[in-house]
């Protein structure tokens, strides 16, 4: 009989049984895939933003093309007051002391981290394996990062303290260039 789910013989429930394994399965990898598509593409887009600042990298030089361009594309990506704060001697300090702190221990502090939570301001610091070059300080009244743009401040203050690492070097070894 049409629009009816009886079946006359065993085995038709067998591949019943079967044909929803199978849709089951498939549609969970269809969703699987999916998701790893909206992964791929949003990773694509911060690569390719992460690609341009970069770029225009290479066109600076000095602390203060550095500083301006660092704050320049900072805020343009989060829509955010942003300061970027470095040293160009050790025995140079910050007037702010939180942006002081992060500097001398190398880790992020302030808004929405371990350290000092309750500062209205999130202390990055800009530095590469070795050394730390510098603070970046977010103005966060009323709002705070997302992840992809704490990636965008990693990459950000990792091309910062490379630059001028390489800049220091180029200085230290042909002083009458510069």
């Amino acid at each position: 009989p049409k629009l009816t789910f009886h079946m006359y013989d065993a085995n038709y429930a067998i591949s019943v049984l079967i044909f929803v394994v199978v849709a089951v399965i498939v549609s969970t990898l269809m969703v699987k895939l999916q998701r790893q598509m909206q992964i791929a593409n949003k990773k694509r887009e911060i690569t390719s933003k992460i690609n341009t600042i970069g770029n225009g990298f290479l066109n600076v030089s000095g602390f203060d093309e550095i500083k301006r361009y660092s704050e320049e594309s900072l805020a343009g990506l989060t829509g955010k007051r942003v300061t970027v704060m470095l040293k160009e001697s050790e025995r140079e300090e910050f007037p702010n002391a939180l942006a002081e702190w992060c500097y001398n221990q190398s880790l992020p502090c302030g808004h929405g981290e371990c350290q000092f939570p309750g500062d209205s301001g999130l202390y990055i610091p800009i530095k590469n394996r070795e050394k730390t070059y510098g603070v970046i300080v977010f103005d966060c009244t009323d709002w705070s990062l997302r992840e992809e743009e704490k990636v965008y401040v990693d990459y950000t203050g990792y091309r910062s303290g490379r630059k001028e690492r390489t800049a220091k070097e180029l200085r230290s070894s042909n002083p009458e260039r510069f």
